[in-house]
């Protein structure tokens, strides 16, 4: 190793500005206009966005934003059109592409920008930026390919995840609603019947909210400090469909009397009541927290409804376009205990909802599974982008 101007670094290799690695130049203008449909990338400063009938540079290739979305870096294997937003690496110099790409991912790009508005990329700012680079071609593609390896994973976990999720949308759309049934609740005649929110099974119910509540309560309001000990305030943010994050939660000093009101217990359901309407959470834990004034906490009747089954109907159509009616299709969303009241929902026997609920958390379980694999990948990446783009770890 040797000591340099940026830090210590492998024998074999060199610091040097980026203009001496992958020199960068804008791209060109492109009116929406003038684009002709065809096969060649254009590529904008937050990526691909439409595809042209001609090309401006051979690929493979680098670009990264110059105006408006500062900081992500694109590859782009084939013949582009790099568009006036973004800026454009002009020549390798002989380095791997690939390796350039990820490289140019480490600097941190957007610091670079200015303009309080559209924030703009002066590429000679980031020119005269200097980095370690390996000077060794076959380690240069052994750290694309490693990289370019664990991309691979990501995109295909990405992808499984988007169609786990399509596959409990349809799920959900299906069973919700009594179009498909479990097999074990499939009656042979089949019979269905139309109500107010669409045809369902025979003998499935439907009920109004207000008919399966015990009792709601708006939450608790104050303006009060936060303190480093006291009682949990749960906020519109820490619902998460079904769960409630008490972990990050903001504490309160307040009187035995406000927290005995609004004290959250085991089988609340807490709504959101303004801005991310469809948001909700079920108290599953013995927790000291109170819920906020954007809150609004229902328990209904367990004989009824289970709160599970209720909240995955709360994600689909069949509540949202309820409630879509009820504010109106305005940008201020506000709903209140009387709205919540006002839905009409399907409501099958006790236990078919808690089959449906069954099937659906497993698909939950699975989906968060997923994303917890792809949460690692991705700080795997970073982990290996800091060793290798770095020296520290050597592949060669």
């Amino acid at each position: 190793y040797k000591i340099t101007d940026v830090e210590l670094i492998p024998e074999g290799w060199e610091v040097r500005g980026i203009k001496d690695i992958a020199p960068l130049q804008r791209g060109f203008d492109l009116p929406t206009s003038k684009i002709r449909k065809g096969a060649h990338p254009v590529v904008y400063s937050n990526g691909v966005l439409a595809h042209h009938s001609m090309f401006m540079v051979k690929g493979p290739g680098v670009v990264t934003g110059r105006s408006g979305t500062i900081g992500n870096v694109h590859f782009v294997e084939e013949d582009f059109w790099p568009h006036n937003t973004s800026l454009w690496v002009t020549s390798f110099k002989g380095n791997d592409p690939k390796f350039v790409f990820y490289l140019l991912q480490t600097i941190g790009i957007e610091r670079f920008s200015t303009g309080s508005g559209v924030p703009t990329l002066n590429r000679n700012d980031v020119h005269s930026h200097l980095v370690a680079i390996s000077t060794s071609s076959a380690e240069q593609d052994a750290i694309a390919t490693a990289l370019s390896d664990v991309d691979a994973l990501i995109a295909l976990l990405e992808k499984l995840i988007t169609k786990k999720r399509d596959i409990k949308q349809g799920a959900m759309q299906e069973l919700l609603t009594g179009k498909q049934r479990l097999p074990e609740f499939n009656r042979s005649d089949g019979k269905l019947k139309q109500t107010e929110v669409g045809v369902i099974p025979e003998d499935w119910d439907i009920a109004e909210v207000r008919k399966i509540t015990r009792s709601h309560k708006q939450g608790y309001y104050t303006k009060d400090r936060y303190v480093d000990k006291g009682v949990r305030l749960v906020r519109i943010t820490d619902l998460m469909n079904p769960l409630i994050d008490f972990a990050a939660m903001p504490m309160l000093h307040i009187s035995k009397c406000d927290f005995d009101l609004y004290k959250v217990k085991i089988g609340d359901f807490l709504f959101a009541r303004s801005g991310a309407i469809g948001r909700y959470g079920i108290v599953y834990e013995d927790v000291e927290a109170i819920f906020g004034s954007y809150i609004i906490r229902f328990t209904f009747d367990s004989n009824k409804v289970k709160n599970e089954y209720f909240g995955f109907l709360y994600e689909t159509e069949v509540i949202w376009k309820q409630l879509s009616s009820i504010t109106q299709g305005s940008s201020n969303i506000n709903i209140n205990a009387s709205n919540i009241k006002s839905i009409k929902m399907p409501l099958p026997p006790i236990e078919e909802q808690c089959a449906i609920t069954a099937v659906l958390s497993d698909m939950d379980a699975e989906l968060k599974s997923l994303e917890q694999r792809l949460a690692k990948t991705r700080a795997l990446k970073q982990g290996m982008m800091q060793e290798l783009l770095t020296g520290r770890t050597r592949l060669v």
